[in-house]
């Protein structure tokens, strides 16, 4: 048990990372926010909490594919792509920043991509955890 929750940390932890310097550095997202910027990481750290959690419940319904070496990635993009897809319906994403005011299709396909690289790389780093974590409370 503990296994999948470090694992689900890891991941969440490295995603949340990679969202912070894609959003906060390299696009300039948070400078838009229509809520604080405390309130959107608490958003974004319960976001990515979950979703690690999903992606180890996933794994472990799937425990015989996961030493395939980019089993984790595919999970990763698809949970990403329906992920998105459900926080783009309920229009909680970074299309009010008026950076992508008028391009509203761009920063969406922008946006898809950007969460099946950093879902599909979550999903990696969780798989990997998984069998580190695995193998290293074996050898103790």
């Amino acid at each position: 048990m503990r296994v999948w929750f470090y694992s689900s940390i890891v991941s969440a932890i490295f995603m949340f990372a990679l969202s912070f310097i894609c959003h906060g550095f390299v696009l300039g997202d948070f400078e838009n926010l229509s809520i604080t910027l405390g309130a959107h990481l608490i958003k974004s750290a319960v976001a990515y909490l979950l979703l690690g959690l999903i992606m180890v419940v996933v794994f472990n319904k799937f425990k015989n594919r996961l030493a395939h070496k980019y089993f984790g990635l595919f999970v990763g993009v698809i949970i990403g792509l329906l992920f998105y897809s459900f926080i783009l319906i309920f229009g909680d994403s970074f299309m009010n920043s008026f950076i992508y005011h008028s391009f509203e299709k761009n920063h969406i396909l922008f946006d898809y991509s950007w969460q099946m690289v950093e879902q599909g790389l979550g999903g990696l780093i969780a798989a990997r955890a998984i069998l580190f974590f695995g193998s290293w409370k074996k050898s103790i």
